[in-house]
């Protein structure tokens, strides 16, 4: 039997309280990230240092900017801290409330953390599969007090309130994807700040992490470095490393890769065949080698050279064809190319006009002589 552990310190003083109702309500169905936060902020409060910023917070914590942004909301949320923005959207003061009081008031009696030897609460971000008969299809997402701080969270995202449409949508990522209340959380934060806030394009995102097996935020975070590291290969086969893409060749390399389906390595072929074509980089002509591609069903390295093959073969046979049928007919002689030649042309006899010249000469012999 595993015995149970003894908490004690050699230190009395110089410690960060913590309400008992953040244990026992709010810690258990967080992510570990967020907590991480709001103990640090708890911290940097009660030390008496006021001034503080995202950029130190994710600096101290290891985090990004993103991730601390995502916990300050969703501990706004819960109705722990309160957010206020410039009109730039950049966080300039943040009220801690302590306890939450007001959202607990709504919540009903709570259960605090189960004794040693109970059973622990599993964390959001263990891979939560598709498992038939796992969640009824027909669940409503707002049925569940969880579900209800998911939809505020998202619309703080997404810059604008839900339809029932939309609540439908995160109802099929959580229900059909199999997709964990964290995941979705992150889905809607990744979309909305690359600045994508309406539901079609977060879906098309949801389905793709979902055919690419990603169930969890680490999965989904490890997809989108990998999706930045193609972002930048293809800037740097274009000749375009030294900046970052405009929001328009941003929506060009994703639909390549996502919507077209294609692997970086076909992306890239494309855009050095753009660059040996034309010598410049053209999105619109890496797309067009691209659109034909996926419409002719190539894609592979392997296929794209075959494609070559027989492009160039099929070439080399119109133009022998076009030899072949010059070399069957007689070549006519043309004349020098004027404009008069279009005119019927008269024939001189030449001999004829001298001897004429000369019998007038004859006859007349004043003429000619240059006289006295």
């Amino acid at each position: 039997m595993m015995k149970s552990i003894q908490l004690s310190a050699p230190f009395s003083g110089g410690a960060t309280l913590i309400p008992n109702t953040f244990f026992d309500i709010f810690m258990p169905d967080a992510n570990g990230e967020f907590v991480k936060v709001y103990l640090y902020l708890m911290r940097y409060f009660q030390s008496g240092c006021l001034n503080l910023s995202v950029l130190k917070i994710a600096d101290t914590l290891h985090l990004t900017d993103g991730d601390v942004e995502r916990a300050l909301k969703y501990w706004a949320s819960k109705g722990l801290l309160a957010i206020s923005s410039d009109p730039s959207g950049n966080i300039t003061n943040i009220c801690l409330s302590g306890t939450g009081q007001d959202r607990l008031q709504n919540m009903g009696p709570v259960s605090p953390i189960p004794a040693p030897g109970g059973e622990k609460t599993g964390a959001d971000d263990k891979p939560s599969s598709p498992v038939p008969g796992a969640r009824e299809a027909g669940e409503d997402l707002l049925g569940s007090s969880r579900g209800q701080e998911l939809v505020m969270v998202i619309e703080q995202y997404l810059g604008h309130p839900l339809s029932s449409m939309d609540v439908e949508k995160i109802s099929y990522f959580h229900n059909q994807l199999g997709f964990s209340f964290e995941l979705i959380d992150y889905l809607a934060d990744y979309c909305a700040t690359r600045g994508k806030t309406d539901m079609k394009y977060l879906e098309r995102v949801a389905q793709n992490w979902a055919g690419s097996g990603i169930t969890t935020v680490s999965q989904a975070r490890e997809e989108a470095q990998m999706h930045e590291a193609s972002t930048h290969a293809v800037m740097t086969e274009l000749g375009l490393s030294g900046r970052s893409p405009a929001p328009v060749e941003m929506e060009s390399i994703r639909r390549w890769l996502y919507d077209y389906g294609f692997s970086l390595d076909m992306v890239r072929d494309a855009c050095r065949r753009t660059i040996k074509k034309i010598q410049k980089p053209d999105f619109a002509y890496v797309d067009g080698i691209l659109s034909r591609w996926k419409a002719e069903g190539i894609s592979t390295p392997e296929q794209a050279l075959e494609d070559d093959r027989q492009h160039s073969q099929k070439m080399d046979e119109q133009k022998k064809q076009k030899r072949e049928r010059g070399g069957g007919k007689n070549k006519v002689q043309r004349g020098p190319s004027n404009r008069f030649n279009n005119f019927p042309q008269r024939s001189y006899d030449f001999k004829e006009l001298e001897k004429q010249l000369v019998n007038k000469s004859r006859q007349d012999p004043g003429q000619g002589s240059g006289g006295d």
